[in-house]
Protein backbone atom coordinates (compact mmCIF):
# COMPACT_ATOMS: atom_id res chain seq x y z
CA UNK A 1 0.00 0.00 0.00
CA UNK A 2 2.86 2.17 1.32
CA UNK A 3 6.08 3.29 -0.83
CA UNK A 4 9.43 2.18 -0.10
CA UNK A 5 10.58 4.44 3.04
CA UNK A 6 13.33 6.45 1.47
CA UNK A 7 13.47 9.94 2.43
CA UNK A 8 11.72 11.10 5.96
CA UNK A 9 10.40 14.38 7.14
CA UNK A 10 10.74 14.52 10.63
CA UNK A 11 9.12 17.47 12.74
CA UNK A 12 10.39 18.41 15.77
CA UNK A 13 9.81 21.66 17.06
CA UNK A 14 13.46 22.19 18.40
CA UNK A 15 16.59 21.81 15.58
CA UNK A 16 18.86 20.51 18.34
CA UNK A 17 16.36 18.13 20.24
CA UNK A 18 15.79 16.90 16.39
CA UNK A 19 19.48 16.69 14.77
CA UNK A 20 19.52 14.01 18.11
CA UNK A 21 16.44 12.31 17.58
CA UNK A 22 17.09 11.66 13.84
CA UNK A 23 20.52 10.11 14.64
CA UNK A 24 18.99 6.62 14.84
CA UNK A 25 17.40 7.07 11.71
CA UNK A 26 20.24 8.70 9.49
CA UNK A 27 22.05 5.40 9.63
CA UNK A 28 19.58 3.78 6.93
CA UNK A 29 17.53 6.83 5.72
CA UNK A 30 17.89 10.17 4.72
CA UNK A 31 15.95 12.48 7.06
CA UNK A 32 14.71 16.00 6.42
CA UNK A 33 13.79 17.81 9.38
CA UNK A 34 11.50 20.51 9.81
CA UNK A 35 11.47 22.63 13.02
CA UNK A 36 10.47 25.90 12.77
CA UNK A 37 6.33 25.85 12.19
CA UNK A 38 3.54 24.09 10.88
CA UNK A 39 3.41 25.94 7.76
CA UNK A 40 6.91 25.02 6.46
CA UNK A 41 6.10 21.44 7.43
CA UNK A 42 2.97 22.09 4.81
CA UNK A 43 5.51 23.72 1.98
CA UNK A 44 7.88 21.22 2.59
CA UNK A 45 5.99 18.31 1.74
CA UNK A 46 4.59 19.58 -1.01
CA UNK A 47 8.03 20.41 -2.36
CA UNK A 48 9.23 16.83 -1.65
CA UNK A 49 6.83 14.51 -1.45
CA UNK A 50 8.24 12.51 1.09
CA UNK A 51 7.82 8.76 1.78
CA UNK A 52 6.51 9.42 5.27
CA UNK A 53 6.24 11.94 8.10
CA UNK A 54 7.10 11.93 11.45
CA UNK A 55 5.53 14.34 13.89
CA UNK A 56 7.25 14.49 17.73
CA UNK A 57 4.75 15.37 19.96
CA UNK A 58 7.40 15.82 22.72
CA UNK A 59 7.53 19.35 22.29
CA UNK A 60 4.37 21.29 21.23
CA UNK A 61 1.75 18.61 20.97
CA UNK A 62 -0.94 21.03 19.44
CA UNK A 63 1.37 22.44 16.77
CA UNK A 64 1.95 18.37 15.78
CA UNK A 65 -2.01 18.05 15.49
CA UNK A 66 -2.54 21.00 13.64
CA UNK A 67 0.56 20.25 11.40
CA UNK A 68 -1.19 16.80 11.18
CA UNK A 69 -4.61 17.53 10.76
CA UNK A 70 -3.27 20.06 7.54
CA UNK A 71 -1.28 16.85 5.94
CA UNK A 72 -3.16 14.13 6.39
CA UNK A 73 -5.15 13.69 3.26
CA UNK A 74 -1.38 13.06 1.37
CA UNK A 75 -0.90 9.49 0.23
CA UNK A 76 2.09 8.94 2.73
CA UNK A 77 2.03 7.21 6.23
CA UNK A 78 1.88 9.84 8.92
CA UNK A 79 4.07 8.77 12.03
CA UNK A 80 3.19 10.09 15.47
CA UNK A 81 6.37 9.63 18.14
CA UNK A 82 6.50 10.14 21.76
CA UNK A 83 3.67 11.96 23.65
CA UNK A 84 1.51 12.11 27.01
CA UNK A 85 -0.54 9.21 26.93
CA UNK A 86 -3.57 11.57 27.53
CA UNK A 87 -2.49 13.15 24.12
CA UNK A 88 -1.96 10.91 22.48
CA UNK A 89 -5.23 9.00 23.38
CA UNK A 90 -6.83 12.05 22.03
CA UNK A 91 -5.57 11.91 18.67
CA UNK A 92 -5.60 8.30 17.89
CA UNK A 93 -9.61 9.08 17.91
CA UNK A 94 -8.94 12.52 16.04
CA UNK A 95 -6.69 10.64 13.47
CA UNK A 96 -6.77 7.03 13.05
CA UNK A 97 -4.96 6.52 10.10
CA UNK A 98 -1.81 7.44 11.66
CA UNK A 99 0.67 5.26 13.55
CA UNK A 100 1.51 5.81 17.15
CA UNK A 101 5.12 4.80 18.66
CA UNK A 102 8.24 5.85 21.30
CA UNK A 103 11.18 7.30 19.96
CA UNK A 104 13.23 3.70 20.82
CA UNK A 105 10.72 2.00 18.22
CA UNK A 106 10.42 4.18 15.56
CA UNK A 107 13.52 2.70 13.71
CA UNK A 108 11.34 -0.98 13.92
CA UNK A 109 8.27 1.14 12.64
CA UNK A 110 9.93 2.73 10.06
CA UNK A 111 11.76 -0.41 9.03
CA UNK A 112 8.16 -2.25 8.51
CA UNK A 113 6.45 0.36 5.97
CA UNK A 114 8.89 -0.69 2.99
Amino acid sequence: MWRLVRTILFVHWNAEEAAELVKPLQRRWQVDIESEDGAAVWRKVKETDPRTVVISLDRQPSHGRHTALSIRSRDFPLIFVGGEPDQVQDLRREIPEAVFTSHEELSKVLGGLG
